[in-house]
């Protein structure tokens, strides 16, 4: 385990529950994303499932298991954000980026 992610582990550890959100948050934070390793250095440390610290990880659209560019753009493709031109919102996106999602 680096000493980079020893030291944002045991940030965390002491707090309740280990506080694993705000741990993978950081550590994607450090990283990048969140490597395979460190989610297993991180399970065998808070002493809980690799399941739980990798449905942690997966649940939240914030935090990715696989490198991501520099900047994130996310659009809502719930109902209400349909109703609220959503797909103008994109197509605007798409035009002034010249990317498509």
């Amino acid at each position: 385990m680096d000493s980079q992610l020893q030291q944002l582990i045991a940030r965390h550890k002491d707090k309740p529950g280990g506080d694993l959100v705000s741990l993978l948050n950081d550590i994607q934070d450090s990283y990048g994303h969140l490597p395979g390793d460190a989610l297993s250095q991180v399970a065998s440390a808070l002493n809980i499932p690799l399941s739980q610290v990798y449905g942690t990880s997966s649940f939240y659209t914030f935090l990715s298991t696989r490198p991501q560019g520099r900047n994130v753009i996310r659009i809502c493709k719930g109902i209400p954000c349909d109703l609220k031109a959503r797909h103008e919102v994109v197509q605007a996106l798409e035009a002034g980026l010249g990317i498509r999602p």
